[in-house]
């Protein structure tokens, strides 16, 4: 998406986007209007995109819409995250459009259509109704583990569950027996229904839970609910965490289930939070873990087999023969003793020595050196002398940079803006200076180049000395350009006149 000219620079939003936030926070009204005004391209296409239309016309409500949205995220965003501040901007300016079509449109049918796909201009579900919803369960005696064992595994239970609570919602009086502890009904449900006897008894916790998602503001729940009615196959698995344990989290998911699953532990992670079940966020077994399961059974395998190998050979019907009677003939022994040196070599399996595991050695300690015994000491012939060791040089220590203080006892004093040559021609490069002579400082140094920022650099307050800043320019194509240097403070500010540079 397209952003403001002092986005473009990689190197300048990186280094000054904190400080720029806090100088449009403290009061430099203009400069954030400016700011606005270069993203109305980027803020009428999040608003375009959040009404799935190819254009919005800028005197329309949604667009006024955005513009405030996006003057709301100037003040809101965190300025210790690592989060780009358009992505921000985009999340904020599509869930107020989101609300506004809401609130407009309750009771048409474009809501009816827009509901459907609710979750994809959502990033979270009302936390205060997930709690209604779950002390509600718990109320009728149902536990989210209870629901994630009953949840419908194929599409088509899911859909006949759908089906059975549209016919519970349509008779009020039944809803209300069902959402208390009276149970199901079934002498006043009608026949299609009672045929279902089996099925509602087996899912019946699940069914009650959709009843309740159906009767509630649960709108990224309903939402799910619709695409699996509509017949929508979902490309991505998302689901809404409504439990968090420590490396799990249970899920009410896209295709209408309550399942759960490994999590990597991670602090952006709550209750009400809509993510990708697939994502980075979800634990899955290392390469590691996968061929240490591999090993484990091929050795298994291979000790069972020895095992057996092993007691085949030593089969109590074998027939071995002693040496030589005092009478000088060969008798066969067959009464189940092996002989003391037997002719076949007896293979005994010592599974305990390969099953035992390894004393565990501490590595933690930097000091641990393992200990070679020797039978006697050894010696020199020469004595070895101790080395001088040298003391290292102390270091000096570096002062840590002041912050800015604020010695100003007013506005800053008018800057004087000029431009160090005369002409300037394709190719030249220039530099545009700025000198405040003495007085009040400014703590930002803002400088213009036709209107459009390119520096916002944080001054330090040495108020009532002299201030200078400068930026070097090169002339890429002919035309005039404006320039002007604005000093800011948290008392005021004060503007250079503005100089014109013809590029010949």
């Amino acid at each position: 998406m397209s952003s403001s000219n002092f986005f473009s620079r990689d190197k300048l939003s990186r280094e000054n986007l904190k400080t720029f936030i806090e100088g449009l926070r403290l009061g430099d009204n203009e400069s954030r209007s400016d700011f606005i005004d270069e993203n109305k391209s980027f803020i009428l296409k999040v608003v375009s995109n959040a009404l799935k239309r190819s254009t919005i016309p800028q005197n329309s409500k949604e667009f006024e819409i955005g513009l405030s949205s996006f003057n709301y995220a100037i003040d809101t965003y965190d300025l210790e995250s690592n989060d780009d501040f358009l992505t921000y901007a985009e999340k904020v300016i599509k869930n107020s459009i989101y609300d506004f079509i809401k609130f407009e449109s309750s009771n048409s049918t474009t809501y009816n259509a827009q509901i459907e796909s609710e979750y994809l201009y959502r990033d979270y579900e009302n936390k205060d109704e997930i709690s209604r919803f779950k002390l509600k369960l718990w109320e009728l005696g149902i536990t989210l583990d209870s629901l994630v064992k009953v949840t419908p595994v194929d599409k088509e239970s899911i859909n006949t569950s759908l089906s059975i609570v549209r016919k519970f919602l349509s008779n009020h009086e039944v809803f209300q027996k069902i959402t208390s502890k009276s149970g199901i009904p079934y002498d006043m449900l009608d026949k299609d229904t009672k045929n279902n006897k089996k099925f509602i008894e087996k899912h019946k916790d699940y069914i009650i839970a959709l009843a309740l998602i159906l009767n509630s503001n649960l709108g990224i729940f309903k939402s799910y609910l619709k695409n699996t009615e509509s017949g929508n196959r979902p490309s991505d698995n998302v689901g809404i965490i409504l439990e968090l344990f420590k490396d799990k989290a249970l899920f009410f998911t896209l295709e209408g289930k309550f399942t759960i699953n490994n999590i990597k532990s991670n602090p952006t992670l709550y209750i009400g939070k809509q993510m990708l079940i697939n994502s980075d966020y979800i634990k899955r077994p290392s390469n590691i873990t996968k061929y240490s399961v591999f090993a484990a059974s091929f050795f298994i395998i291979t000790l069972t087999l020895l095992v057996g190998f092993t007691y085949l050979l030593r089969d109590d019907s074998t027939t071995v023969y002693s040496p030589k009677d005092p009478d000088g003939k060969n008798v066969a022994v067959s009464d189940g003793s092996m002989d003391k040196n037997p002719t076949v070599p007896v293979v005994t399996a010592t599974a305990s020595a390969l099953l035992s595991p390894t004393p565990k050695v501490s590595t933690q300690s930097p000091s641990f050196v393992p200990a070679v015994p020797t039978s006697e000491p050894l010696y020199t012939s020469t004595p070895i002398k101790p080395t001088d060791t040298k003391k290292p040089k102390a270091t000096k220590k570096v002062p840590e940079p002041t912050p800015p203080t604020d010695k100003a006892v007013g506005p800053p004093d008018t800057p004087v803006i000029s431009c160090d040559i005369e002409s300037v021609n394709v190719g030249d490069s220039y530099n545009i200076s700025m000198n405040m002579a003495g007085g009040n400082n400014g703590t930002v140094i803002v400088l213009y180049e036709n209107d459009k920022i390119v520096l916002y650099k944080r001054h330090k307050d040495n108020s009532p000395n002299q201030q200078t800043e400068s930026m070097s320019f090169k002339a890429k194509s002919k035309g005039t350009f404006k320039y002007r240097y604005k000093l800011l403070n948290a008392k005021g500010s004060a503007s250079s006149e503005t100089i014109a540079i013809a590029v010949n």
